[in-house]
């Protein structure tokens, strides 16, 4: 892809003593409103596919890249119990409508429809499309056909205009055109405002964790291209902003926007399609901060072609669409498109080829690069948005410290950011901090299912283990009497100053499962404030475990919530075959093994990883180790299997700073693999007295203080 729209990136000029200046700035923007927390707590950008090209595996032999996708959903019938759901007008309720010969559906006019048979109509779609309850996901109504504001059903809409007029001058035959006009437009709008409203209210009385809102509201309108390009500014006109204001009633009762960005071959690869969608999402997300409360999240419609086309979108279109939605603060983008996606296997592959170029490229490139502002300039406590909206500045990773690769198709961002990147976000963007409860929830491609546990009611438990395991730790284990951790001079080098106590003794446990071949079943840990709020942990733990245990061991044992405690991510699974987690012959390799490790980290948004194995999981994390040493931030092996199987030099070769677990009465895994784990130039050795193989459930005490104290050394 061309570097011209994918890197407008430069390199802003600073002095330390400014740079200093900036990193002591207020995190949150006080001109912009607060947000709530978006639905993934590490995905500031949602990525949402909702075009109905499921056909293309099954019948087309095409199976389509959507690993840059949070959520995949298609919008055709028969779907149900996805994270994206979309009501059309016969999928909930009775929406009062006329058809195309001029049929009344429902009484065709909101006046005229029945609310009482209309709510006892809605809990049927409901529960047919999200059938649990307390499901989390977007939620869109697609009614298309009248507006709720009279003066915009223009055209084929007109329609609602003239059967309102008909009606009221039917029961008023001596008025004036101009009276019966406008009763006709009061009694039009007040039903369509109380049918809209009451059905929102019902909705999010019956499924209250969706993102509720319509299709294509809100709009502004600026279509006047059409006119000539000549003297197109792309502005929302101000009539169209007003007749906006009037529909704050709808505004302050939707929990989510969902405009459309669709560009038209008339302003393709041109600055006039910049505009068109800059405007329409700036409208947006002035809409979205009316009222009290938190700003409402925008997730645009956008499509991978042009309207009415199967021509994919430019570069240039790319960064007009998604680039500019993302820079001006969208909180998802989401794929929109048809039937003529999947219509043949010529279809299919260009789209696919599409998704593994210059699209699937641009959505890694400008996600990631969402990310790492968020993280960075926002503590990923908000996102990043434009300081000035309409400056041309874009989310998008430096081309002089990243790259983008495809390997073994899929595509993957190497490179750290640097000091300059980070001058650049913090120059040209500002935080919109999140606020509220956070909610994390399951995606069919990436992300999870949680069930997240009522802290406040286990709180006790959380806070007890907490407790006895701080007194005993700290109290009762100044130094450790019966274990001993001895660094390598190498190692000696590693050391970093103990960061200071974690300023919160919270603990947020979820247990998930981690859609895939095979699903993983896991357990999460994580410190958050007292607000509920999760706080940026200091790095991600990652716990493995050996045959005879699970991921339950580690809840039992007081490891996660310790952890959680001193501000650490504590992430505990079930490995295939394991506890919840179903076996699979898909994994009898070592890269397929490796992959499954990398597929759990990257959907569960792992980027400081320290892996902890024990025993039979070393299956796993050795051949991780060897592989994809540069991905973690630390390894600790307590007598792990498959230690032989490598050569003094290819451990020689990896530089991931390790913690050498074992017990000293196990004199059969525990002293092999320490043998050969001690060729590690940077190691640290803990030498459990008086344990046996599964050193850490026989001395607890002494391995949690080794951990903590390995896990303050690493930088």
């Amino acid at each position: 892809m061309s570097r011209l729209h994918l890197h407008e990136w430069t390199k802003p000029v600073s002095s330390a003593s400014s740079e200093q200046t900036k990193q002591r700035e207020v995190l949150c923007s006080a001109d912009t409103k607060q947000a709530r927390w978006p639905l993934y707590s590490k995905k500031p950008v949602l990525l949402a596919w909702n075009a109905p090209t499921q056909e293309c595996a099954p019948r087309r032999g095409v199976t389509l890249s959507l690993e840059q996708f949070d959520i995949v959903a298609t919008p055709n019938e028969g779907f149900v119990r996805q994270n994206l759901t979309i009501f059309y007008k016969e999928r909930l309720g009775l929406y009062p409508h006329y058809e195309r010969g001029g049929n009344a559906v429902y009484g065709g006019l909101p006046q005229l429809a029945s609310l009482t048979q209309h709510y006892e109509k809605m809990p049927e779609g409901l529960q047919k499309y999200i059938r649990e309850p307390d499901a989390k996901g977007l939620a869109v109504i697609d009614w298309e056909e009248w507006r709720p504001l009279w003066i915009r059903n223009w055209d084929t809409k007109d329609i609602y205009r003239s059967k309102s007029r008909e009606m009221v001058a039917k029961k008023n035959p001596k008025w004036t055109p101009e009276h019966v006009g406008k009763v006709a437009q009061q009694e039009f709008e007040l039903s369509a405002r109380k049918f809209m409203l009451e059905t929102l209210k019902l909705a999010k009385s019956l499924r209250p964790n969706q993102l509720w809102g319509f299709y294509l509201f809100p709009d502004c309108y600026n279509h006047d291209y059409r006119s000539g390009l000549k003297n197109y500014t792309g502005r929302c006109p101000r009539v169209e902003m007003e007749r906006n204001d009037q529909l704050n009633w709808l505004w302050m009762e939707c929990t989510a926007f969902f405009p459309s960005i669709y560009i038209v071959p008339a302003l393709s690869s041109t600055n006039y399609g910049r505009l068109f969608v800059r405007n329409r999402v700036k409208e947006a997300m002035r809409l979205a901060s009316v009222g009290d409360g938190l700003a409402r999240p925008v997730f645009v419609y956008t499509r991978p072609t042009y309207i009415n086309q199967m021509t994919p979108l430019t570069e240039t279109d790319l960064v007009s669409t998604i680039g500019e939605s993302v820079a001006l603060g969208a909180a998802g983008v989401i794929f929109w498109g048809d039937a003529s996606y999947a219509s043949s296997n010529t279809s299919c592959s260009t789209l696919n080829k599409y998704l593994q170029g210059p699209l699937g490229r641009y959505l890694l490139n400008v996600s990631t690069a969402a990310e790492q502002c968020s993280q960075l300039v926002c503590k990923s406590h908000g996102r990043c948005l434009r300081k000035t909206p309409d400056s041309d500045v874009y989310l998008h990773l430096s081309p002089v410290v990243h790259s983008i690769t495809g390997q073994g198709g899929k595509l993957k961002v190497t490179g750290v950011p640097g000091k300059a990147e980070l001058a650049f976000f913090r120059t040209h963007f500002q935080c919109q901090c999140y606020s509220g409860e956070l909610i994390i929830v399951s995606a069919p491609v990436l992300i999870v299912q949680l069930d997240q546990m009522n802290f406040l009611r286990n709180r006790l438990v959380v806070l007890g283990l907490v407790l006895v395991a701080t007194v005993l730790l700290y109290l009762l284990l100044p130094s450790i009497r019966q274990g001993s951790m001895e660094p390598s001079l190498e190692a000696q080098k590693l050391m970093a100053t103990p960061p200071p106590p974690f300023p919160t003794i919270n603990v947020s446990i979820r247990t998930g499962q981690l859609p895939g071949d095979p699903p993983l079943f896991f357990r999460e840990a994580l410190p958050v404030d007292g607000a509920g709020r999760q706080i940026l942990p200091r790095l991600q733990v990652v716990l493995l475990h050996g045959q005879a245990f699970t991921s339950k061991t580690w809840e039992e044992l007081g490891t996660m919530a310790l952890l959680a405690t001193n501000g650490y991510q504590a992430l505990a699974m079930d490995l295939p075959g394991y506890g919840k987690s179903p076996d699979s012959e898909a994994l009898k390799t070592d890269q397929n093994r490796v992959d499954l490790l990398s597929r759990f980290m990257e959907s569960l948004g792992v980027r400081t990883a320290v892996l902890l194995s024990p025993s039979m999981s070393g299956h796993y994390s050795i051949p991780f180790l060897m592989k994809n040493n540069a991905e973690l931030h630390g390894f600790i092996p307590i007598a792990p299997v498959g230690t032989r199987s490598y050569t003094p030099q290819q451990y020689q070769n990896i530089q991931t700073p390790t913690l050498i677990v074992y017990g000293a009465l196990d004199t059969n895994l525990g002293a092999q693999s320490h043998k050969n784990l001690i060729q590690l130039p940077h190691h640290f050795v803990l030498k459990l007295e008086g344990a046996r193989h599964a050193c850490y459930m026989d001395k607890p005490r002494e391995f949690h203080q080794g951990l903590l104290d390995f896990l303050s050394k690493l930088k």
